[in-house]
């Protein structure tokens, strides 16, 4: 089964520079952009609903580093006025210029007007984590059994924390040169700037940036290989730790470091590789820098010589040349932490655009509340890639408030039997009904409420008991609670907690025996008070006293209900009203318990070993 992810969304509508500190807007889910696995559009999708504070900003931003780039202009102007002895003979002049300038440079440089857009790209975060949840909860059973649940979450961490470090590298990095770019066309519009110096500043751009994209290409492939590899470390270790008493029972410490070692030296080369080439990268991008501020020096110095520009004006280009190359130095390295990442954000984004399976079949129906029957005709189910794996041709029919039982050996179609009552996945062929309505249309929420479920292995979370027993349930009355725990044969063992029902239960009710684990989750279904029972080899791991317990309750305590026992332990059976017993996806008998032993069938043959066994 897949972890159990709780979401709360918070939607509202509208858009504002300055918000809230609290609402997280989530974009509209029909705008998701499927279609493309392009990481820049998929971050512009959760940007969104910000989308005036980004572009204002944004706008902010530009004019802020382009006021800040021309201060190379400015000192030219003022090393001109010197040169020419205006600034002599006009002080003042001069003096409210580079006031003016250097109050303009100031406030630039004050950040806390930053804070309404930081607010803002941390919403954006936010959203990309609560839909990343959202979407797992969505993908069908058989996708999270074949994913590993740390690398799961790894994921959606490592796109978190790659959607942030990109949108925080285009805001502190980018803009400067943007705004190196925009106080170019400026100076060389105000000044006496020769207009080919546009050509040596964009071929300057132009050849670093690409140099730095040429040398970089290798990084997608390398951070990629020490992503998956990280992914698939700490799902071997969340599954380790997950199982931490098998663990310490068969004293397989070693094995684990070893595992994971051989994992982290995989991930090791793939760092020290891209070490290797982004030193690379480094190396010739400043060779490529180098020349440039070179060329500049070297043309500014015979231009001045030749009297075409002024010495105010040659330190101007020249300085102008030093902020593009450090500008440039940044972008190279953005580069680098693009594909590092960004390939963090790629591998979420092909998570999101696995497209759900839709179990709900328009147009959708709803549960009828007077239904007196659920059916099965000719339901079979296949298993992708293995014809022997699945049910075939399954047909039988439940009056309300019968108890019905399926029993066989292990892969006889039990399980796929339970997945398909509990619409986890639609049959490929026949027609499951309730009364008259296909359940298939049932929206899947809906039918799911009607039923209460205790799997044999019952999945927990390290809460208390009473939050494990209650979920999402609140406000529910203490006796009724009190009944539950009763017919759970848990009465006794919580009265015996010095914190009772606030007992933390550690992770996956670590702190409990298998006995007690399933006590909980028969507890949890029993709350939910659903008309449909569904109890998966619910007793497998207990005592023969508290077995007896729950059969009990199973007998008498579900008047009314519609009871699915799946049991291998076929004396759990004993007094359902009608067994079915099933063998390589087939239904090969049925009938009452008596019945089947009677006809010294298969079920009898099973009972008999059984019962020679105890």
């Amino acid at each position: 089964m897949p972890d159990i992810l709780f979401i709360v969304m918070v939607c509202h509508k509208g858009h504002t520079i300055f918000m809230s500190k609290h609402d997280i807007i989530l974009p509209s889910a029909e705008k998701a952009p499927l279609h493309t696995g392009n990481v820049f559009a998929w971050m512009w999708y959760f940007l969104t609903p910000y989308k005036w504070n980004v572009i204002g900003f944004s706008i902010f931003r530009t004019i802020r580093y382009t006021w800040i780039s021309l201060l190379p202009i400015a000192i030219g102007y003022i090393i001109e006025g010197l040169e020419t002895g205006d600034a002599q003979q006009n002080p003042d002049h001069y003096t409210t210029i580079l006031i003016a300038y250097m109050i303009g440079f100031t406030i630039c440089l004050y950040n806390s007007i930053f804070v309404a857009e930081a607010a803002a790209t941390q919403k954006a975060i936010r959203g990309l984590t609560l839909y990343s949840i959202n979407h797992l909860n969505k993908l069908s059973l058989e996708w999270h059994e074949d994913q590993g649940s740390g690398g799961k979450l790894q994921r959606v961490m490592t796109g978190r924390k790659g959607y942030d470090e990109i949108l925080r590298h285009i805001r502190w990095d980018l803009f400067p040169l943007i705004g190196n770019i925009v106080a170019i066309f400026i100076s060389i519009a105000i000044t006496d700037i020769p207009t080919f110096y546009l050509w040596l500043y964009l071929g300057f751009i132009t050849s670093y940036i690409l140099c730095s994209w040429y040398f970089a290409r290798p990084y997608l492939k390398l951070y990629d290989v020490f992503n998956e590899k990280f992914e698939k470390l700490l799902s071997g270790v969340y599954e380790f730790v997950s199982s931490i008493r098998t663990a310490k029972a068969f004293h397989i410490g070693a094995y684990i470091n070893d595992k994971a070692t051989k994992l982290e030296e995989i991930g090791q080369e793939a760092i020290m590789d891209a070490f290797r080439v982004n030193l690379r990268r480094w190396t010739i991008s400043n060779f490529v820098g180098c020349f440039w501020i070179f060329l500049f020096a070297w043309i500014g110095f015979k231009n001045t010589l030749s009297g075409e520009m002024s010495a105010g004006l040659y330190a101007a280009t020249f300085f102008m040349a030093t902020y593009i190359w450090h500008s440039c130095e940044v972008i190279g390295s953005i580069l680098e932490k693009a594909y590092e990442y960004g390939n963090g954000m790629d591998r979420l984004v092909q998570t999101l655009r696995v497209r759900p399976k839709n179990l709900d079949i328009t147009p959708a129906q709803r549960v009828p509340t007077d239904w007196n029957s659920i059916s099965l005709t000719n339901i079979s189910y296949i298993y992708k890639g293995d014809a022997d794996q699945g049910i075939k041709n399954i047909s039988f029919t439940v009056k309300r408030g019968q108890k019905i039982a399926f029993v066989g050996n292990s892969g006889a179609g039990k399980s796929t039997l339970v997945k398909l009552l509990m619409k986890q996945m639609l049959q490929n062929s026949g027609e499951f009904q309730i009364e008259n309505t296909n359940v298939s249309h049932i929206p899947t929420g809906n039918w799911l409420s009607q039923i209460g479920f205790v799997p044999q292995d019952v999945e927990l979370f390290n809460l208390t008991i009473r939050e494990n027993i209650l979920i999402d349930r609140d406000n529910i009355d203490e006796d009724f609670l009190h009944s539950i725990l009763k017919q759970s044969a848990l009465d006794d063992f919580i009265d015996s907690l010095p914190d009772g029902l606030n007992t933390i239960i550690g992770e996956r009710g670590v702190k409990l025996s298998g006995g007690q684990r399933q006590r909980l989750g028969i507890a949890r279904a029993l709350v939910r008070q659903a008309p449909i029972m569904i109890f998966d080899e619910a007793t497998s791991s207990l005592d023969s006293i508290s077995e007896s317990k729950i059969q009990k309750a199973i007998e008498s305590s579900f008047e009314g209900r519609t009871v699915f026992v799946i049991a291998h332990r076929l004396s759990t059976v004993r007094n359902v009203d009608h067994i079915i017993v099933l063998d390589e996806g087939r239904i090969i008998e049925e009938g009452n318990f008596d019945d089947l032993i009677a006809k010294k069938g298969h079920f009898a043959k099973l009972w008999s070993i059984q019962t020679k066994e105890e």
